[in-house]
């Protein structure tokens, strides 16, 4: 048996170092205690029956319909980051806890006390986000320790100029961290997509690639969708409250089941 320790951390699973979801896409898989995960972000493009949910260019006011983007339209942010999904996408229509969802059979949309697990396997701050670069991988994560005296360099999100600049010691844009990645999770900062005006956004809008990893999770947020894991790269991690409903659009990491936690009398 696997222990659930921080010290089995970061090789791909011991039976299942790849896997291929409905559509033909295979991705790496990394061990973290317990628990076996991808380590990649999902990039189909239709449901597990096959009907297509890719919507190019985006149009807005996914409610209710299954959707799956490009960050900004383009296929080089595909390539490089997969599919942001709105919930109905992500959960395949359904709204319960790990859900198989969107991912490939054998695996679901992890629960918020799996994203918990997961933090407390790797030793990062479940809310605090305290070494939240061992999660991090690539080198995209914009990050800057000093103010920017020039800010037209830097691209807009409609909130603030990027790269923001606070203190990232730890976190995923702290390049000379000597653990960072050190689990194998290589969250990229794929950012994500608006339907509606919030935080400033534009209605039908990316933003934040470069900024911050956002994931679904499968525990409910009210009526309207589930609660989004994010990592954040000045190093905070947190559950989002209120209006993270289904028409948001986020990226997908695959839990395998039987690899975790338990929810009632089901070990997830």
């Amino acid at each position: 048996m696997i222990p659930d320790t921080v010290a089995v951390m970061g090789a791909p699973c011991q039976d299942m170092p790849l896997v291929e979801d409905h559509q033909g896409n295979i991705y790496r898989t990394v061990q973290i205690g317990k628990q076996c995960w991808m380590a990649e972000n999902m990039r189909a493009m239709t449901e597990p029956d096959g009907t297509n949910i890719l919507q190019i260019p985006a149009s807005g006011k996914e409610w209710s319909e299954p959707r799956a983007y490009y960050n900004d339209n383009d296929a080089a942010n595909y390539a490089k980051y997969g599919c942001l999904y709105n919930w109905p996408a992500a959960m395949n229509g359904a709204n319960s806890e790990g859900a198989r969802g969107i991912c490939p059979d054998g695996w679901h949309i992890p629960t918020e006390a799996e994203w918990e697990k997961l933090c407390e396997n790797a030793g990062v701050g479940f809310s605090t986000g305290d070494n939240a670069g061992k999660l991090a991988g690539g080198c995209d994560w914009l990050y800057t320790s000093t103010p920017p005296t020039d800010f037209t360099a830097y691209p807009y999100d409609g909130m603030r100029w990027i790269p923001y600049y606070e203190s990232a010691a730890t976190g995923p844009g702290d390049y000379s961290y000597a653990e960072r990645n050190s689990t194998g999770f290589s969250a990229l900062p794929a950012g994500d997509y608006f339907d509606d005006a919030i935080y400033g956004h534009a209605p039908n809008s990316f933003s934040t690639v470069g900024f911050v990893a956002e994931f679904w999770c499968s525990t409910m947020n009210g009526p309207f969708g589930g609660f989004c894991f994010l990592v954040h790269h000045s190093s905070h991690l947190f559950l989002p409250y209120g209006e993270y409903t289904n028409n948001k659009g986020y990226s997908v990491r695959c839990l395998r089941d039987n690899t975790g936690v338990t929810l009632g009398a089901v070990t997830k």
